[in-house]
């Protein structure tokens, strides 16, 4: 089975990743705020708590990407 390559498909996998790499995004954002503050943490302490949080965020945001292209590709839903 070939995968359907559209300006339509492609639109729809960006959009959808758009979306929801926004909610990972305010969520991570949202949760190093909270945890920084509530641990006090400085500077330092805050920007090394978002790299933490960060890296899974960008992991899944690729996931979601990946996931979009492949469903909105595949000839099964057209």
């Amino acid at each position: 089975m070939t995968r359907i390559y559209t300006f339509g498909t492609l639109w729809a996998a960006a959009a959808i990743t758009l979306f929801i790499a926004s909610e990972i995004v305010t969520v991570w954002a949202a949760a190093t705020w909270a945890l920084a503050g509530l641990m006090k943490f400085g500077l330092a302490g805050t920007l090394l708590l978002a790299l933490g949080l960060g890296l899974p965020g960008l992991f899944a945001i690729l996931r979601v990407g990946l996931l979009a292209l492949e469903a909105e590709t595949d000839p099964a839903n057209l």
